[in-house]
């Protein structure tokens, strides 16, 4: 048929030769944005598709990636020549199909993609199961899958926890697109601690996520966020939960969404708890300026000996916000919306605490 295009072309094949043609097709999402309103789009193509059904702990591999006799660790996708080939070449996907990695099984390993950009052409999803689990526990820092860029991840479960220092959830993933994800990580009994869900995620889409980090036990600082540093995103229907519990002698800051930056949230909600010794704060969304909010809430809370401030919607400065909510608990400070200059403001309030700058 004139004008069809066939993987036929030297972007198809692979370095030593293969050549790559689609096995099937796959399903992701893509979000536009109007007004502060998120629109969730969907996108279909053809896809080649390898397997994983990984054990424990990390194994050397010993499957070839086909349905009967699939990877036994998720780290092999990302040192696979022919796919970092057909998701990486410089005029990717021209030509080439997507690539489905189709998870179940064991992952209590961290997943580490090498920090390769993957263009959003390499995409997991679950295989015969609900969602894909990594669970991760160490000492020190912990992560549960770091340096995975430009990768779509899909009914995605993530948690690690760290025993003397930080947990990090998803870690290094900017680009990527997290649809119905959930990010967790936990970090205790060390003298500087911090917990994200999902941190430096920065170009990214969430959409239905929910990110919670928690640390807790720490002498100096007690840090948690849902989600850190994942500026100029969108984020639709999200979650981010931070929580700090300790002794800290320093500040400790808790934070749903923390420096966000130049994104748009839409129908989410952040919340912040911090109980200190001494400093605690807690804010639903923190240094998230520049940015647009619809029909968002902010809850705040934080306790301690000096101070104990909340706050809903703190240093946000030079955004927007369309009906949006902010509310802060705190002996010292208690905020709905502070610090959020040079902001527009329609349709919010605070039902609990006060605003104390808009």
């Amino acid at each position: 048929m004139a004008g069809a295009r066939k993987c036929c072309c030297d972007s198809c094949i692979c370095p030593d030769g293969t050549k790559i043609s689609s096995d099937g097709t796959v399903e992701w999402i893509t979000h536009t944005v109007d007004s502060g309103v998120i629109t969730v789009v969907d996108h279909e193509g053809p896809c080649i598709t390898y397997w994983v059904d990984s054990d424990a702990g990390d194994q050397t591999e010993t499957g070839d990636g086909t349905e009967l006799d699939p990877w036994i660790n998720i780290n092999t996708v990302f040192a696979d020549a022919c796919i970092k080939h057909i998701c990486t070449h410089q005029d990717s996907p021209d030509g080439c199909p997507k690539v489905k990695i189709l998870t179940k099984g064991t992952i209590d390993y961290t997943v580490n993609g090498g920090s390769y950009n993957y263009g959003r052409n390499l995409i997991f999803e679950p295989w015969d199961v609900a969602t894909i689990e990594v669970s991760v526990s160490g000492a020190g820092t912990v992560y549960g899958v770091k340096n995975c860029v430009g990768v779509v991840w899909k009914n995605a479960e993530v948690g690690c926890a760290s025993t003397n220092g930080s947990g990090r959830g998803f870690q290094n993933c900017h680009s990527s697109i997290f649809d119905n994800c959930t990010g967790t990580g936990t970090g205790t009994d060390s003298w500087a601690h911090y917990g994200h869900g999902f941190i430096d995620c920065h170009s990214s889409i969430f959409d239905n996520c929910t990110g919670t980090g928690t640390g807790a036990g720490g002498y100096a600082h007690d840090y948690g966020t849902g989600f850190y540093s994942c500026y100029s995103s969108t984020f639709h229907d999200c979650d981010g939960t931070g929580t700090g519990v300790g002794i800290s002698i320093y500040y400790s800051y808790s934070s749903g969404f923390y420096s966000c930056y130049s994104s748009t949230f839409d129908n989410c909600n952040g919340v912040g708890n911090c109980t200190s010794y001494r400093y605690g704060r807690g804010s639903g969304f923190r240094s998230c300026y520049s940015s647009t909010f619809n029909n968002c809430e902010g809850d705040g809370t934080g306790t301690g000996l000096w101070e104990g401030s909340g706050y809903g919607f703190f240093w946000c400065y030079s955004s927007t916000f369309d009906t949006c909510t902010g509310n802060g608990t705190g002996a010292t400070v208690a905020c709905g919306f502070d610090q959020n200059t040079d902001s527009s403001f329609l349709n919010c309030g605070p039902p609990y605490g006060g605003v104390c700058d808009v």
